[in-house]
């Protein structure tokens, strides 16, 4: 079972980490998460640690753990004011010690000639968002991309691509 906190930094980007057991909100360092197997330190710009975050924490795992799917990222909605630099794990890389969420996978995306626009990706590596644009006509291999999530069109695009243009395809 893989299960994931999803947190958005403005440094970063988009990280994922795993859930394991759990994560509890370490009392003593209000800006440490002791997450199972490592410490999840989350550095804030101009904001402190506060309950707002511990609760979006706290229900976001509720939420991961409720799921009845075995894969899942559970998003950990930042409140209003709250602004997170960036965050650190301490005994590896997110997603374990030493080493990426999971097995990597090898991903071939291709635009067809008909699309109106270029698609931007968003795919992940070692729990970090990463992001490619594939050009109309063309394709793109996506080498050590975590398994999961799967790579997905950025819903942020716009003009919105027809994801009838675009052929994601496994070929590990």
């Amino acid at each position: 079972m893989s299960k994931f906190l999803s947190i958005e930094t403005t440094n970063t980007g988009t990280v994922l980490f795993p859930l394991g057991d759990g994560c509890l909100v370490n009392i003593n360092d209000p800006q440490t998460l002791a997450i199972t197997n490592g410490v999840l330190t989350i550095f804030f710009a101009g904001t402190n640690m506060s309950q707002s975050i511990i609760d979006s924490i706290n229900s976001a795992q509720v939420e991961a753990f409720q799921s009845s799917w075995r894969e899942s990222v559970s998003i950990v909605s930042i409140p209003f004011g709250t602004t997170i630099d960036s965050v650190s794990f301490e005994g590896g890389q997110p997603g374990g010690p030493g080493g990426p969420i999971g097995p990597t996978c090898e991903y071939q995306v291709t635009v067809s000639p008909s699309a109106p626009n270029p698609v931007n990706i968003i795919y992940y590596t070692f729990g970090f968002a990463n992001s490619v644009t594939v050009a109309i006509g063309d394709s793109a291999i996506l080498n050590s991309a975590d398994c999961f999530p799967f790579p997905a069109i950025d819903p942020s695009q716009s003009p919105a691509p027809n994801p009838a243009d675009v052929t994601i395809v496994d070929i590990t």
